[in-house]
């Protein structure tokens, strides 16, 4: 029996660009931008008369309330600066355990029997920009995360004479995986953009929305997420030496499955998009966004997938040669005899599969 366990917890350096106060509420005026030391901001306009706003300020009863909500989920700036003024030391979680046993039996002279199985689980956490709802992760890699996997396998040798041996293996492996944003379960997603659909098995935190050419917010496309592939082996080996050959036969049967889960991205995206930078975040607070996608309902990918696959090799003959190179040898004359058993270009794909290794 063995087993192996990590604990890792350190610090990540995220940094990005938050909104600064006066430009979360539409305080685009050349006083703003020199209270801020940066440069002055350009002219923006009505988007519904065209005119240019008074003192380039836009009026509050003009910006969308629930962009108002959204601003707020920003952290507030901690460096100085327009750009990149947002630091944050993030821990970063990292921890697994694995199992390992093994036992074997002797029942005779005969026969040898053992039987293992491996059990793995670790639990990850890579933390976004910002945390919390606002969430800030730029890829489905992040987040919080599962990773299990198990086999076992079960093997019997059984010797019927000198010359003649058999070796039987039963296997199975499972892998699950999964994944989620870190914000997940904390929220309904309509509370911040409206009309999303509502389902709580993927709610949590808020669509990503992306101020081009400065910054975004939200969680990333594809979370949550899972995995749970998996795979049944039989293989049976019957082996004869005649003089200077070994002869060998037999069955390597294999059930893979497939199956995996995700959210699809039509829920989890918007952008406002316009240059320079201060327009794009007008056309946020308006809520007009340059680009969005929504799904009019809840949908998500579903897919599992079930093969089956075999191989039966024909007589095996090679004459083994003195020296290190006799296993090759062996094993480059039973290549060459399996591929020539193949009589079709589909059977071939096959072969090359089960062979990858």
């Amino acid at each position: 029996f063995n087993y192996e366990g990590t604990r890792i917890s350190r610090g990540v350096l995220r940094i990005s660009t938050v909104p600064l106060p006066n430009e979360r509420t539409g305080d685009f005026s050349p006083a703003a931008a020199a209270a801020n030391g940066i440069a002055p901001y350009p002219t923006i306009y009505d988007l519904t008369t065209g005119q240019p706003f008074n003192n380039n300020q836009i009026p509050q009863g003009s910006i969308d309330p629930f962009a108002t909500k959204i601003m707020a989920l920003f952290p507030l700036p901690n460096l100085s600066g327009q750009l990149n003024n947002y630091v944050r030391n993030a821990l970063l979680t990292d921890n697994a355990d694995s199992y390992n046993g093994r036992v074997d039996w002797v029942p005779s002279q005969s026969d040898n029997i053992f039987a293992r199985y491996s059990y793995s689980n670790r639990n990850r956490f890579i933390p976004g920009y910002y945390g919390g709802i606002g969430d800030g992760t730029s890829t489905s890699a992040w987040g919080r995360q599962v990773l299990k996997g198990q086999s076992a396998v079960i093997g019997w040798t059984h010797v019927f004479t000198p010359t003649l041996v058999n070796e039987f293996r039963l296997g199975f492996i499972r892998d699950y995986s999964f994944a989620e944003q870190d914000p997940f379960g904390q929220n309904k997603v309509d509370e911040f953009v409206p009309g999303v659909p509502d389902n709580p098995a993927v709610a949590g935190g808020i669509s990503q929305i992306t101020l081009t050419n400065f910054t975004f917010i939200g969680s990333p496309d594809f979370l949550p997420k899972q995995q749970v592939p998996q795979q049944f082996q039989w293989v049976d080996n019957l082996s004869k030496t005649l003089g200077n050959h070994a002869l060998k036969f037999g069955l390597d049967l294999r059930a893979p499955m497939r199956n995996i889960y995700q959210d699809e991205p039509g829920t989890r995206e918007a952008a406002a998009q316009s240059n320079p930078e201060p327009r794009s975040a007008l056309r946020f607070l308006y809520a007009r966004p340059g680009r969005q996608k929504r799904t009019g309902e809840f949908r998500s990918h579903r897919q599992r997938r079930r093969r089956r696959a075999g191989l039966r090799p024909k007589r095996i003959a090679a004459t083994p040669r003195s020296g290190t190179n006799q296993q090759s040898q062996f094993r480059a004359a039973h290549r060459r005899l399996l591929r020539s058993s193949f009589k079709n270009r589909a059977a071939g794909r096959l072969w090359n599969l089960l062979h990858a290794s």
